[in-house]
């Protein structure tokens, strides 16, 4: 089969920036059915649709407060995140669902005036466990992406601080989620870890600015822009014991760096073209190669790996756009020429739902966008065979995915019926000891009443046994008081009785025995006026 025409050719004019402003970065969505592009003057993120260019939901707007100059799009089951940072300091998160449903951004990072946001970043493309953000203040943050928390300024999980730089782009490995590349102003790049901060491995240009950070699909190569050429690495997360690392790989000269450093920046510089000796050198390496992509006139600003792995575009000052072939270093077909420098080129993604192609978006700094069609690159032959080997890797993989996602269900759903038995079972259990304690207190309070009546008819009982009582020696008291002075005025009569003889005796008696009886009569009134007063009133009298 021959080829078809080497010429690209523009998919669709996009007027996007003549109608809000030329935009600072782009993003598209999972599916490749649409694209997010934000900068524009009213500070907003707009979503279009790819095929037709024309706005396909509401606009997300509203809340920064200057213009955005990051985004990255990310696909979760039900709906998609956007992360947005720019000149306004702020770090946002937003869910998408549907053409209309979109929740107010969740804050992850408020920043102070003089902080820009420089880059964004999700953990993947599907299902993101972590999103990061970096800037001008030399700190990446990495956060959780959960949107169950309060619409607050959120704290990471970890800040990885790179002292004296700036921290221009940031790049989850495809395939190692917790595994991060970041380019700095210091003309460095360093693979870190996303979760605890540990500097993997470290290169160091020493010649000029690192840029267009860009990872293949394998996730253990990747592609970086040195001024106008373009190099490619391998990241090798543990080198051979010995602490020496081979100067060739796949027959390539390499050129590499590796060592450890601290989350905190601290650690010996790397020197450019060789080794450096660090405490623990088996901690990874970063094996640059010593062949260049070369071809640009002017500085290269961005690049992109196809999602299968086989070429890489760049886009440069020099107003053109080409594209290398990653085998062969080779470029493929003419430059393609704009009226301006190239801001950002971007290729199409591939989907489980959309037929494989090659697609490439570029902007222009002046704000052109388009849509590049790129399918003479390879012949019609290679184009079926790949066709059809990712189109059966991809429904592969959606086979693995809708069986992974039917066993997790499943699972999930084994778990939930569990957990609603363990739940039934504690309630049952706590209802039935709730009833317990009830009846249990019920007849303890039945207990105390009964207590309480027994003791209250006992004490009234024993009050009546007592005033009973009281009223019986009252009774005998006073029976005897009255037999008392019964016989004292029995014993009074029979002395009032005994005086009278004794006068009678007297008065035909002599003087002396008158006085005597006199005597004794004082004696016995005393005698009887002593036993009234101790008879009391109740005695009577005696005449």
């Amino acid at each position: 089969m021959s080829t078809s025409t080497d010429e690209p050719r523009p998919h669709i004019p996009y007027p996007w920036a003549r109608i809000h402003g030329n935009p600072k970065a782009v993003a598209f969505f999972p599916d490749g059915r649409t694209i997010a592009t934000t900068g524009h003057v009213d500070y907003s993120v707009r979503l279009w649709d790819v095929e037709t260019a024309l706005e396909s939901s509401a606009p997300l707007t509203g809340h920064h407060t200057h213009t955005p100059v990051c985004i990255a799009i990310s696909q979760r089951r039900d709906h998609v995140l956007v992360v947005t940072g720019g000149a306004d300091h702020l770090v946002l998160l937003w869910k998408i669902r549907g053409a209309i449903d979109h929740l107010a951004p969740r804050i992850l990072f408020r920043g102070p005036s003089e902080f820009d946001v420089l880059s964004v970043a999700f953990s993947s493309l599907n299902n993101p466990q972590y999103v990061a953000s970096s800037g001008t203040d030399g700190i990446v943050r990495v956060w959780k992406t959960d949107l169950s928390a309060p619409d607050a300024d959120s704290e990471p999980i970890i800040k990885i601080p790179f002292p004296n730089t700036q921290v221009t782009s940031i790049q989850f490995s495809p395939t190692h989620r917790d595994v991060m590349a970041v380019t700095c102003t210091d003309k460095t790049l360093h693979i870190v870890d996303a979760t605890n901060g540990d500097r993997k491995a470290s290169f160091s240009s020493y010649t000029t600015f690192i840029s267009g950070l860009s990872w293949f699909p394998g996730g253990g190569r990747g592609a970086f822009a040195e001024g106008s050429d373009i190099h490619t690495f391998a990241y090798k997360s543990n080198v051979n014991g010995s602490g020496r690392v081979p100067t060739q790989v796949n027959g390539s000269r390499r050129s590499l760096s590796y060592g450890s450093v601290n989350a905190n920046g601290s650690g010996s510089p790397f020197k450019p073209g060789g080794i450096t000796t660090q405490p623990d050198p088996t901690q990874g390496a970063i094996i640059k190669s010593d062949l260049p992509f070369i071809g640009h006139k002017d500085s290269i600003t961005t690049i992109s790996i196809s999602p299968d792995g086989r070429f890489i575009a760049s886009g440069s000052r020099d107003k053109t756009i080409r594209i290398w072939e990653y085998t062969s270093h080779r470029q493929v077909g003419k430059p393609i020429k704009l009226d301006d420098g190239i801001r950002i080129v971007q290729w199409y993604p591939y989907s489980a739902e959309l037929e494989p192609t090659l697609k490439l978006l570029s902007v222009t700094e002046a704000g052109d966008i388009r849509l590049w069609d790129l399918s003479y690159l390879e012949t019609e032959d290679s184009v079926e065979v790949t066709k059809n080997v990712s189109f059966d890797i991809r429904k592969l993989l959606q086979t693995v995915r809708e069986e992974f996602q039917d066993t997790l269900e499943y699972e999930l759903n084994e778990v939930r019926e569990l957990h609603t038995r363990q739940i039934e079972s504690l309630q049952q259990t706590f209802d039935q000891y709730r009833s317990y304690t009830e009846q249990r207190f019920s007849d303890l309070q039945g207990t105390l009443y009964e207590m309480r009546e027994a003791h209250g008819a006992a004490i009234s009982q024993l009050s009546d046994t007592i005033s009973t009582l009281n009223e019986q020696q009252e009774e005998n008291l006073k029976k005897g008081l009255k037999n008392v002075v019964k016989k004292q005025d029995a014993d009074f009569k029979e002395v009032k009785e005994l005086n009278i003889n004794m006068e009678k005796k007297i008065d035909d008696g002599n003087f002396e025995a008158k006085k005597e009886f006199r005597d004794l009569k004082g004696t016995l009134e005393q005698i009887v006026n002593h036993l009234k007063k101790t008879a009391g009133p109740g005695a009577g009298r005696t005449n």
